[in-house]
C-alpha cells in the first residue's frame, strides 16, 4: 500500500539513491598572474590541499517579498531586484610547512593580498591586477560530479586572521580568509 512507512515505498530507497555529502568538494583557487598556489611545488596546488572548509555558498538568490496594505489586509509581492547579487565566500586553511620552513599557504594569500594593499609600503592596487579565479567542484563518494561553479572574479576582502599563540594549545593554526565573488556560473551535470 502506497505510502507505508516501508522501504519498498521509497523510491530513494528501493533504487539505491546516494545521499549528497557535504566532505565530497574541491575548490582550485588561481590567484592572479605571478602567484603561485603551490609556491614552486610542480604546479601542484598546495591551497587545495590545506582546506579545512568552506562557507557562504549563497549561490541562489531571490529578489525577496514586498509588502502593501489596504485596510489591515496585507498583500506580497515578489521584489524587483535581489537584495544582493555578490557572494562572500569564507575559506578555512589549515597550516603546513614544507621543507623550506615557510608557511605557504599564508604566504600565497598574504603576496595575493597585497596586491590589494601591502601594509609594508602603503601601495595599493588596480582590480585588474589583484583578481583571481576559483572552480568548486561537488561529487559523489565515487567522484563522479554533479554541480560545478565556477568564479572567474574573486579576490581576498578580509585581512588574514592572526595567530594566537597559546603554551598550553595543542591546535593547528587555521587561517580564514573571505573572498569577494562578483560572479560565477554554476552548472547542474
Amino acid at each position: 500500500m502506497a505510502g507505508l512507512a516501508h522501504y519498498r515505498n521509497s523510491k530513494a530507497s528501493s533504487n539505491n539513491y546516494e545521499p549528497v555529502f557535504l566532505n565530497q568538494f574541491e575548490f582550485t583557487i588561481s590567484p592572479p598572474t605571478g602567484i603561485d598556489p603551490g609556491v614552486g611545488n610542480n604546479n601542484q596546488n598546495l591551497l587545495l590541499e590545506q582546506i579545512k572548509k568552506i562557507s557562504g555558498l549563497e549561490f541562489d538568490k531571490n529578489p525577496g517579498v514586498v509588502e502593501q496594505h489596504y485596510k489591515g489586509a496585507k498583500r506580497r509581492y515578489a521584489g524587483s531586484k535581489p537584495e544582493t547579487t555578490t557572494v562572500d565566500l569564507t575559506v578555512e586553511f589549515e597550516i603546513n610547512l614544507n621543507e623550506s620552513n615557510s608557511m605557504y599557504t599564508y604566504k600565497t594569500i598574504r603576496q595575493w593580498s597585497d596586491l590589494i594593499y601591502n601594509p609594508n609600503t602603503g601601495a595599493k592596487g588596480l582590480k585588474k591586477d589583484y583578481v583571481g579565479s576559483g572552480l568548486l567542484t561537488i561529487f559523489n563518494k565515487a567522484g563522479d560530479i554533479f554541480k560545478k561553479y565556477r568564479i572567474p572574479t574573486m579576490f581576498p576582502m578580509t585581512a588574514i586572521n592572526p595567530m594566537e599563540l597559546d603554551y598550553l594549545s595543542t591546535e593547528i593554526y587555521s587561517m580564514s580568509v573571505t573572498f569577494a565573488c562578483d560572479i560565477w556560473e554554476d552548472t547542474f551535470v
